[in-house]
């Protein structure tokens, strides 16, 4: 009963505003502030967030919030699975997903340099990060990082290729897409995606918006760059041989 509601209200609502919602689901350490922060410059689209709260709630999309930005052109992304609530939802209010990854590795290591600059017990929505961690060595954060982040990795990815499989529309665009060579192309895909019109778009602004935003640029420093070793990249392959017929190419 409460769906079909969801679901009339969701349509009604989008008729009466006819307004344009990009919706980027992603990996973390992806690239995916800079492409939301991209896409908010070049379209004029305002910022927007589906979730109650930054803090492990960030995979769940929180309603209320998704209602209250209905009457807006907006962009957003966040980290969130293709559960059954979180799709439910945007097939509510007819919002199809941009989902953003990159090679599993880069991210374990990405995100070994970004939790070395973050302040101690920050939260982590995919993992508890206790004090413990603190005292490790770094191969030893590298590899707690591997064992508890990459299971949250791979639901992530495998439930948007099931979320995929039953004809659902998907824009998927993977780390390089964000790169200078590629951000005219990969924006054209988004506008064509989401049919924005292009007298919206400020094309002057494409390329010099590009070069104003870091890509993280908090973190960018002298924190040196890691690299995984052979029985790391094998526990990896590990969790991976867990989904036997999931094509895992795109983020290798």
């Amino acid at each position: 009963m409460i769906e079909t509601y969801l679901r009339k209200y969701g349509n009604y609502l989008n008729k009466l505003y006819n307004r344009k919602h990009i919706f980027i689901s992603s990996f973390p350490k992806s690239g995916s502030t800079f492409l939301h922060n991209y896409l908010k410059e070049v379209t004029g689209f305002q910022e927007s967030f589906y979730i109650k709260s930054f803090d492990q709630t960030e995979q769940d999309i929180y309603l209320p919030n998704l209602i209250s930005s209905i009457k807006k052109n907006t962009v957003t992304y966040q980290h969130c699975r293709a559960t059954k609530s979180n799709i439910n939802t945007l097939n509510f209010f007819n919002i199809k997903p941009i989902v953003l990854t990159r090679s599993i590795h880069s991210c374990i290591t990405s995100l070994y340099t970004h939790m070395e600059i973050e302040p101690e017990n920050t939260w982590w929505p995919m993992a508890f990060i206790g004090q413990d961690y603190y005292q490790k060595s770094e191969q030893e954060k590298l590899d707690f990082i591997i064992d508890m982040f990459t299971p949250w990795y791979l639901n992530f990815y495998v439930s948007w290729k099931e979320y995929e499989k039953n004809n659902n529309s998907i824009l998927w665009l993977d780390y390089s897409a964000i790169k200078k060579e590629n951000i005219e192309s990969t924006l054209e895909q988004i506008i064509s995606y989401y049919k924005i019109n292009n007298h919206v778009i400020d094309k002057n602004k494409n390329i010099d918006c590009y070069d104003k935003i870091k890509l993280n640029s908090r973190f960018r420093g002298d924190i040196k760059k890691m690299t995984l070793d052979n029985n790391q990249n094998d526990r990896i392959q590990g969790f991976l041989n867990h989904y036997p017929s999931t094509d895992f190419d795109s983020i290798l």
